[in-house]
């Protein structure tokens, strides 16, 4: 699917947009967790960590300016302006956690953990503007491990607050 929104939208350049907002509608309204938190991570990682250099040919200059191309940070960053992902990650992980798991579906509780606590990582990783606030990481310690059903939820939370990031100019997460 990913690949077939890469190759249209060279014909309809807001296809991406529509898709984010789908997916962000499953998350607000409770739908399709794991498939939208999958599906939103997969569709941000096409959009590139840092703009690519204009190049100062002087052909390029005749003609029409192409719009520069949306990076990762920046699509974040707008999706933040309208909706605090990591606050409804975190709401959605916490319903996960107090429903009934053993009904839940074919996805392991393994992997469902993985997913929220992958995609929050996945925003944090991708920017260098946007970070957890305390409260966030608070309301994950609650869940993952005060809460935790299984040793998986703080195995996992803790292996996420202790790597580093790659992007941040110093050590801080």
């Amino acid at each position: 699917m990913i690949e077939i929104l890469k190759v249209a939208e060279k014909y309809n350049p807001s296809l991406k947009e529509q898709f984010i907002n789908l997916a962000l509608e499953n998350l607000t309204k409770g739908n399709q967790i794991y498939y939208s938190l999958v599906f939103l991570q997969n569709l941000l990682s096409t959009y590139p960590n840092e703009s690519p250099l204009p190049s100062g040919s002087r052909q390029q200059s005749r003609q029409t300016p192409k719009q520069p191309e949306q990076t990762v940070e920046h699509v974040v960053s707008k999706i933040l302006s309208v909706v605090d992902i990591f606050e409804l990650v975190i709401k959605q992980a916490a319903n996960y956690m107090t429903s009934d798991l053993q009904t839940q579906s074919a996805i392991t509780h393994e992997d469902q953990i993985k997913t929220f606590i992958g995609f929050i990582e996945f925003i944090v990783i991708n920017s260098r503007a946007i970070s957890l606030q305390f409260s966030h990481v608070q309301n994950m310690f609650r869940i993952f491990v005060t809460n935790a059903v299984t040793e998986t939820e703080t195995r996992e939370f803790f292996n996420f607050l202790t790597k580093q990031n790659q992007n941040a100019r110093n050590r801080d997460r």
